[in-house]
């Protein structure tokens, strides 16, 4: 599908869009459990209980294998982004690899997204992480990350729930591999969307907003003119 799309189609740029897991709970099929197994080098007798089960007040109960699990699903999504980049690269050359993700990083590891950079070293701040969780990471793989700031805070370069820290966060982490695009979602700014770009265009290197027919049900646009225009004043 995608060699005959890129071969057929003259597009500048190739998006992948909840390139992901569905959640922490999937997959544990038993081709999953192969593939795992593969992966570590050893079998498994108690599977998925090597990984993780809940306990009856909801949190996990964590087992022997459960980092090198988030480890080796992020492996999987990051062998495919590798995969899509090669094959479209092969093709035509020029064209950008784009991904979206949200930008808080560190809660979709159960999803298998990590957009950083190899640099970045995941085990140093969080206990779901192994030290090789960071050779997962597909910033290197990419043209340019569509970081999803779909925040309603805009403001507060130390605060975890502003557009702003998204964006500084990702750019640490990112640490160069590829470009970083801010993006919205136009209906948490109904009243404010031209802070929110104002914040992201000198702080990335592109906008993208989310989604087109809420800026029309909102008659967003002139709101976003102002907000680029304050952005190329700076």
């Amino acid at each position: 599908f995608i060699k005959e799309l890129v071969t057929n189609y003259n597009f500048d740029g190739f998006a992948l869009d909840y390139c992901r897991y569905p959640g922490d709970e999937s997959d544990f099929s038993e081709a999953t459990k192969t593939a795992f197994e593969q992966y570590i080098g050893k079998q498994l007798d108690r599977f998925p209980d090597d990984i993780f089960i809940w306990n009856t007040d909801g949190t996990k109960r964590t087992g022997t294998y459960y980092k090198k699990w988030w480890e080796f699903r992020s492996m999987v999504i990051r062998n495919f982004v590798e995969r899509v980049r090669t094959e479209i690269k092969n093709i035509k050359p020029d064209i950008q690899l784009e991904y979206w993700a949200a930008s808080w990083i560190h809660a979709i590891y159960g999803q298998g997204q990590n957009w950083a950079s190899t640099e970045y070293d995941f085990s140093k701040e969080y206990s779901w992480a192994s030290p090789e969780y960071k050779n997962t990471g597909f910033a290197g793989l990419l043209d340019t990350f569509l970081c999803g700031t779909y925040l309603t805070k805009i403001f507060g370069l130390n605060d975890p729930e502003s557009i702003e820290y998204g964006i500084a966060r990702a750019q640490r982490i990112v640490h160069g591999a590829c470009k970083v695009y801010g993006t919205l979602y136009a209906l948490n700014h109904k009243d404010n969307i031209a802070d929110a770009v104002y914040v992201c265009l000198p702080q990335s290197e592109g906008l993208m907003v989310f989604d087109i027919v809420q800026v029309i049900e909102f008659n967003q646009w002139a709101a976003i003119k102002e907000g680029i225009q304050r952005a190329e004043s700076l």
